[in-house]
């Protein structure tokens, strides 16, 4: 729904905010912040839900007596 909602407002966003249509002052730093910072915070989430671990124990080297 995220991504959904992000391509419908792209081509409005382009035509506002990205050089030259608009200067880059400190408001489209923070629109583009606000904006994007949550699609790299989900990926971490989609890639562990499809992604399967190992979820083995090993043991660590640390541990281990010289």
């Amino acid at each position: 729904m995220l991504y959904y909602d992000y391509m419908l407002t792209l081509h409005r966003e382009i035509q506002l905010l990205w050089p030259p249509h608009n200067e880059q002052g400190w408001f489209t730093l923070a629109f583009f912040i606000n904006r994007y910072i949550p699609l790299i915070g989900v990926l971490p989430i989609v890639v562990s839900y499809f992604i399967r671990l190992n979820t083995a124990v090993r043991p660590s080297s640390l541990t281990s007596q010289a």
